[in-house]
């Protein structure tokens, strides 16, 4: 529901605040499938990487999320 919004709209994924829209994660992110980071190069904080054991039907877990570094040498 956000914070602090006071008028929300219906859409397809359920009520929002009226000055949401929605778009693809592919607007903000870019998604690459079929490579994957070394685990030994992935460190404590840094980049989050969303891996599909954080993805479920209809949620994400942030509880196991991987990092890697800010700069990729």
């Amino acid at each position: 529901r956000g914070i602090g919004h006071k008028k929300f709209k219906k859409t397809k994924i359920g009520e929002i605040p009226e000055e949401w829209e929605i778009v693809t994660l592919g607007k903000f992110v870019k998604i690459v499938s079929g490579n994957y980071y070394p685990l030994k190069d992935f460190v404590k904080s840094g980049v989050p990487v969303l891996k599909i054991d954080n993805v479920g039907y209809g949620e994400i877990s942030w509880d196991t999320i991987s990092h890697i570094p800010n700069r990729v040498a």
